[in-house]
């Protein structure tokens, strides 16, 4: 991940590749904007808040794309409206698999009725694909979707704000257990540990003193305490930032950003065939 000087005016005088895979920040229903982004990648993933926070669900652009290897992880401002499942036991296997859209709740399975197949699950391992990792990471990437969401006061509850935004404490001490056992070099979430938020801008202003303590952030600190990964995207946030803490450089991804309906930000991550970040 660490360049000399003479690595890096070699790269810089190099043209620039095509990105293999590329890491997209928040969508927030800029659909144009996120096809322009990965049009020209040959698979990608998405940090969450795909859709935006008040706007109907809408995933139309997915459509176009192929879902083993362009996907997405849920924020908190995706459409988790949820159905009971009266026809699957709490024992059926769909109930506790964090890949499905299905999930338990007490002693009744309820299951996302809006997510496309695009959405990777709850949490877990995705194999970016077509990868010959050179650069020190390999190509299996841990994920987990969610967020908390600060102006829940403001929302309504299942139009524009939804109980289930975050894991459940059982769905995060799975995703703990299966965290720990794969010890990955890549990580991407929606939101960060929770001690990183004290290194964005959001925690800096003035008159705020200390981050918001989440569930969603305990359970990603806890993963961090456990194994350090060589990389840790994420978004929620809304600002760009790329920093190396206690081992792990952690990258925030800003959300789209358009001006009259020109896009003036797009942010985006990319890498080539052997997992090396590509400078712009």
């Amino acid at each position: 991940m660490l360049y000399s000087v003479d690595e890096l005016r070699e790269r810089f005088d190099m043209p620039l590749p095509q990105p293999h895979f590329s890491i997209i920040g928040d969508v927030h229903g800029c659909n144009i904007q996120y096809l322009e982004a990965v049009k020209n990648c040959h698979c990608s993933f998405q940090v969450g808040d795909f859709v935006g926070a008040v706007e109907e669900a809408d995933y139309t652009s997915l459509l176009y794309l192929d879902p083993n290897k362009h996907v997405f992880i849920g924020g908190n401002h995706e459409p988790y409206t949820i159905k009971l499942r009266s026809d699957v036991s709490t024992q059926d296997p769909r109930a506790v698999d964090p890949y499905s859209k299905f999930f338990k709740k007490g002693d009744k399975v309820y299951q996302f009725d809006q997510l496309p197949p695009h959405h990777v699950g709850h949490y877990g391992v995705w194999q970016i694909p077509d990868c010959e990792p050179t650069a020190g990471l390999n190509d299996k990437l841990f994920f987990m979707r969610g967020a908390w969401s600060i102006d829940k006061n403001w929302r309504t509850d299942g139009v524009d704000w939804f109980e289930d935004e975050e894991l459940t404490y059982a769905q995060g001490n799975a995703a703990i257990k299966m965290y720990g056992e794969v010890k990955p070099d890549f990580v991407v979430t929606h939101a960060c540990p929770q001690f990183v938020q004290s290194h964005l801008r959001l925690f800096k202003k003035e008159g705020v003193e200390e981050s918001f303590r989440t569930r969603t952030g305990q359970i990603l600190e806890a993963m961090h305490n456990i194994h350090r990964p060589k990389i840790w995207v994420f978004g929620h946030y809304h600002q760009d930032m790329m920093k190396m803490i206690e081992g792990t450089l952690f990258v925030c991804l800003d959300t789209f950003a358009s001006f009259h309906g020109i896009p003036v930000r797009m942010p985006i991550l990319n890498f080539d065939k052997n997992l090396r970040i590509i400078m712009r």
